[in-house]
């Protein structure tokens, strides 16, 4: 594995905690306190108002849909379910009750099969027309975010950001100024948009061909 932090905070700050291999038949456990190590940064996240926390679980065994995982934090005070989304997205309880408790975390798949990460998405305006002082404004709250993590006071090297759609969407995006720029998505519906000198100074505004599923920082290499 890379251990250089920047490629570990690669696409997003993504943190993975995968637990050690267990018989499939049996209901897996984790302890609350290494899904929390995990997830605790979202906490940190509150003090951004730009920038959203996505806590998401997936399964690494073929064809195990994210509807099909089940987890419950199995707290002395009773079951607590957590509930999973069609795209792995988890609403996960994080208070200092519940650490200091360490309850385990049940899961209905086999241990070692399930994969928990953290992203944080930018958060813009929900329209087709972007001010880059709105697309600025997230970047350096991703900056900070991305520096704090590191526990650095050197700027994050955000690049730009990247824009996901559906694949085969054929999304653009217009990077409009005193010229223009036009952006078509990849294959997979995804576009990126770069940062640099020219384009901080000249200031435009992105037009936007379609809702992106999908906002997260882009970091260079």
């Amino acid at each position: 594995m890379d251990s250089h932090p920047l490629r570990i905070m690669m696409a997003a700050l993504a943190f993975a905690l995968v637990v050690a291999p267990a018989p499939a038949q049996t209901p897996s456990t984790t302890p609350y306190a290494a899904l929390y190590q995990v997830l605790e940064p979202a906490r940190q996240a509150a003090a951004f108002d730009r920038l959203q926390p996505l806590p998401r679980v997936e399964s690494t065994l073929p064809g195990v849909h994210a509807s099909a995982i089940k987890l419950v934090i199995k707290s002395r005070t009773g079951d607590i379910p957590v509930p999973v989304d069609a795209q792995g997205l988890i609403v996960f309880p994080l208070n200092d009750a519940l650490a200091a408790e360490n309850p385990p975390v049940q899961s209905n798949q086999p241990k070692g099969s399930l994969t928990l990460t953290l992203t944080f998405a930018l958060k813009l305006p929900d329209t087709q027309r972007v001010a880059w002082a709105d697309l600025d404004a997230a970047l350096e709250q991703a900056r900070q975010m991305i520096a704090k993590q590191l526990g650095t006071t050197t700027p994050a090297p955000v690049a730009g950001a990247e824009f996901h759609f559906a694949p085969g969407s054929n999304a653009s995006i217009t990077v409009s100024g005193k010229g223009e720029r036009l952006l078509v998505a990849d294959g997979g519906g995804r576009i990126v948009v770069m940062l640099d000198a020219s384009v901080a100074k000249e200031k435009p505004v992105l037009l936007i061909s379609g809702k992106p599923l999908l906002i997260i920082p882009y970091l260079r290499p």
